[in-house]
């Protein structure tokens, strides 16, 4: 099992998105994403959005004070349910 982690400040651009997607890909089944986010709330529910499709399931999600948003999630082993948050 690996942690990865994504650390971003700022608004999301579209084109930021395309490569949060992409950084999703080569999180492998019961491997752990923690996304650090300081930016709005709208781009942190997208950013969930995102993990959900891509197969991960959000352990915790935490919106703190300064528009700072906190996730853990974990890519899914396709052998289990989706047991998300």
């Amino acid at each position: 099992m690996s942690d990865y982690k994504l650390d971003i400040i700022g608004s999301i651009e579209l084109s930021d998105y395309s490569s949060i997607y992409d950084y999703m890909e080569i999180v492998n089944e019961n491997d752990n994403l923690t996304i650090n986010l300081r930016g709005e709330k709208e781009d942190f529910d997208i950013l969930c959005s995102m993990l959900k499709e891509k197969g991960f399931n959000i352990v915790k999600k935490q919106n703190i004070e300064n528009n700072s948003h906190y996730i853990l999630a974990t890519k899914r082993d396709k052998d289990y349910p989706n047991t998300m948050i």
